[in-house]
C-alpha cells in the first residue's frame, strides 16, 4: 500500500510541533499585514498579530493558489505517495475550490481533497481524525470517505468578545458592531455545512456567553471518546471561566486542550475569543 500524506492548510491552526508529530503537511495562507503580504506558516509568534491588531492595523486574508497547492501535490506523487488533503470550509475561502483544481493539475490520481465544513480547531479535528487513520493502516481513498462521514459530526460554538475584529474585515456593518459594543453583545457563532457561519445566541455579557456556549454543548452532547478542543483568541481567561462553568455545571471531566485561534481566522474573531470543537455523540435513536 502506498504511503500516505495528509495535507492541511493553516485555518486549521495546527502548530509545527503537532505538523511535526503528527507528519503532516501544511499549505500556508497568505496574510496582509501592513503593507507586506505574509505567509501563516506557524513561524511567528500570535502575539505579533495580536500587537498589531490591537494598535489599529487590519490583517486581511487571502487564498493559497491552485499552483502552490498543485507543487505540493506534485511533490507527494513524484515521491510514490498518495495524498489526503483537508481544507477551510467552502463557505468561508475559496481554499478548496483552489485545491480541488491544483488536484487536477498534478493528474487527480491518489489525491483526494476534502471540505472539512469547518476552520480552526474544528478543522484541526478531522487533520487529527486522518491521521489516527492513516496509522490504522487505512488507504487513502478510505481515509476520505470516513473523513467525508466523520465531518458531519464536528460541532464548534464560539463566543465573540469583540465586534471591532468583524467590523473592520467586513464582515458586519460599522452600525450593528456600534450598536451591539453599546449592549455588550457577545454573539455565539457556529459552523453549519460548507462552512456556513450562523449566529446561534445572541448573549449580553461574557458571563452570559460562557453560559449559553456550554448550553448549546449541551444541547450537542459530546463524543467524550474523541479529542475536545478548547479555542481562545490571544486572551485565555474566557476559556479558562468556560471549562470550569462546563465541568461543574455539566459534569464534564475529560480534559478540555487549549488551542490559540491562529492569524486567519483570528483576524476576524478578535481578542477575547472562546470556543470549543468536539465531535458529536451519535444519536441512539
Amino acid at each position: 500500500m502506498k504511503k500516505i500524506t495528509i495535507i492541511t492548510d493553516s485555518a486549521s491552526d495546527i502548530t509545527l510541533r503537532q505538523l511535526a508529530d503528527w507528519d503532516v503537511r501544511l499549505v500556508s495562507m497568505p496574510i496582509l499585514f501592513g503593507d507586506d503580504t505574509i505567509l501563516d506558516d506557524k513561524t511567528r509568534e500570535m502575539s505579533v498579530f495580536w500587537d498589531y491588531m490591537k494598535e489599529g492595523g487590519i490583517l486581511k486574508t487571502s487564498l493559497p493558489s491552485p499552483d502552490v497547492f498543485a507543487e505540493a501535490f506534485e511533490a507527494e506523487i513524484k515521491a510514490g505517495r498518495a495524498v489526503v488533503c483537508i481544507t477551510i470550509g467552502s463557505a468561508l475561502s475559496g481554499t478548496y475550490q483552489s485545491a480541488v483544481l491544483a488536484r487536477s493539475m498534478a493528474g487527480g490520481e491518489d489525491i483526494y481533497v476534502i471540505d472539512s465544513w469547518s476552520a480552526s480547531s474544528g478543522e484541526k479535528l478531522l487533520v487529527l481524525e486522518a491521521c489516527k487513520l492513516r496509522a490504522q493502516g487505512f488507504s487513502a481513498k478510505d481515509i476520505a470517505e470516513k473523513i467525508e462521514e466523520r465531518k458531519k459530526d464536528v460541532r464548534l460554538f464560539a463566543g465573540i468578545d469583540t465586534l471591532e475584529y468583524l467590523v473592520k474585515g467586513g464582515r458586519l456593518s460599522s452600525v450593528a458592531g456600534q450598536i451591539g459594543s453599546m449592549i455588550n453583545l457577545k454573539p455565539i457563532i457556529t459552523l453549519r455545512e460548507q462552512g456556513k457561519i450562523e449566529v446561534a445566541k445572541k448573549a449580553i455579557g461574557i458571563k452570559r456567553a460562557i453560559h449559553d456556549v456550554a448550553k448549546l454543548v449541551e444541547e450537542n452532547p459530546i463524543d467524550a471518546e474523541s479529542p475536545v478542543l478548547g479555542l481562545f483568541a490571544c486572551e485565555d481567561e474566557n476559556l479558562k471561566s468556560f471549562r470550569a462553568y462546563f465541568a461543574a455545571h455539566n459534569g464534564f471531566d475529560k480534559e478540555i486542550t487549549a488551542d490559540e485561534i491562529g492569524a486567519t481566522i483570528g483576524a476576524y474573531i478578535g481578542p477575547g475569543g472562546f470556543g470549543l470543537a468536539y465531535f458529536a455523540k451519535k444519536s441512539t435513536d
